[in-house]
């Protein structure tokens, strides 16, 4: 057990440096040029699209915001249950030609994915469970220096301050809009975002988490090896007892084993 556990941890260990010395990178800060034809102001999503994930109010607070931005998109990268419910939304609210589907990608290629947008939205549902989710996009857009528009639910306000994200209500289309709209018009606001994320994330890098992790897997084997000597003791106390005494004593050791 000890040698697997210590051998799955390297792995783990290595693929995850390896991930954060290939995204650092290619991260670049928030572009501050006016949107434009050729380059419009890009909202991201990747991920699970399931009915608690929220897309279909991302999708209503988009639209709703096309109405004042007129250069904007959604980009969403994912499958999932709700995928064919949400394409046909976004061509009832009529912004189906400015919302971008495709499929998932593997996780070298979803930093380029990341880094090509201009905002990340996390628009979760308020309910109870999703409350208590830890998205992991939200670390994936703030190592990558992309302000974060998100539900505000205990979990991701046990993440970030809220000087570091913009936060809405779930259940609100309204919210998500205005929290689109304020940062498309105000660049300054989304680099101070950035900034603040980009410090509530120090605590959760991959090195120090990784070093967590590996001293709980350490710990849990050092217990593990501890209890099976402890469970041996008095097997071996029989039997060098037997030895003394010429006989065995076989009704103690099977005793002790139970």
């Amino acid at each position: 057990m000890y040698s697997l556990l210590v051998g799955l941890l390297s792995v783990c260990y290595s693929n995850g440096v390896f991930h954060q010395r290939r995204s650092l990178p290619r991260c670049t800060e928030p572009s501050i040029e006016p949107p434009g034809e050729e380059r419009p102001f890009i909202l991201t999503y990747h991920g699970t699209l399931a009915e608690r994930n929220g897309l279909d109010t991302a999708i209503r607070a988009f639209a709703q915001a096309r109405r004042v931005l007129p250069h904007l998109r959604f980009d969403i990268k994912g499958r999932g249950e709700s995928i064919l419910y949400l394409k046909q939304l976004a061509k009832e609210l009529g912004v189906s030609e400015h919302i971008i589907f495709t499929d998932p990608c593997p996780s070298d290629e979803l930093v380029d994915f990341v880094v090509h947008g201009d905002i990340g939205i996390i628009p979760y549902r308020s309910d109870g469970f999703m409350d208590l989710v830890l998205p992991t996009k939200a670390y994936e857009f703030a190592l990558m220096h992309r302000p974060i528009i998100a539900s505000d639910t205990i979990a991701i306000r046990s993440m970030f301050r809220p000087e570091s994200i913009m936060l809405c209500n779930s259940t609100s289309p309204a919210s998500f809009a205005e929290a689109i709209i304020d940062l498309y018009q105000h660049p300054e606001k989304r680099a101070r975002l950035v900034a603040n994320a980009a410090e509530d994330y120090i605590p959760y890098r991959w090195e120090i988490m990784a070093e967590r992790y590996r001293q709980l897997l350490l710990s849990l084997c050092q217990r593990h090896k501890e209890s099976r000597a402890l469970r041996s003791v008095p097997v071996t106390k029989t039997l060098q007892q037997s030895a003394e005494d010429g006989t065995l004593q076989i009704l103690q050791i099977q005793n002790a084993d139970e």
